[in-house]
């Protein structure tokens, strides 16, 4: 798991903690002067459109949030999400490894046919993408 989630251990909820940095919403916008007297139009645009950004930015984190605490909720207490996951991932992996045997049994085929693997999986019925 990640540095950015944690598992609460009381129940299967993971939260994403707030940023480590502070929120820039309510700061005032200064216009700091380039060369003392006035400041750098195309330097305060670009401040300017960063902070909007910035800002959007930290509105999707917190949809995102609600989204994620949402989820969570409506797992329940007896879904521990961690091991779900742990689980999901084992079970991807050793359908991979079953795949990975079907292609080799596919190219041994081809090569004691003399034809080609693409010929095999049309021979089997079966989809390239498969």
């Amino acid at each position: 798991m990640t540095n950015k989630l944690k598992e609460k251990s009381s129940n299967s909820l993971i939260q994403i903690p707030p940023p480590s940095s502070p929120s820039i919403k309510g700061t005032k916008r200064k216009q700091s002067p380039v060369d003392g007297s006035s400041a750098d139009p195309k330097f305060l645009a670009e401040k300017e459109k960063l902070i909007i950004e910035i800002e959007g930015l930290e509105k999707k984190l917190e949809e995102l949030r609600a989204e994620a605490k949402k989820l969570n909720d409506s797992l329940g207490p007896e879904i521990n999400a961690e091991k779900e996951i742990q689980n999901h991932c084992r079970l991807l992996h050793e359908y991979n490894e079953i795949r990975d045997v079907g292609q080799m049994l596919f190219g041994k085929c081809a090569v004691y046919e003399g034809t080609t693997t693409k010929k095999m999986y049309e021979k089997f019925g079966v989809d390239l993408e498969d």
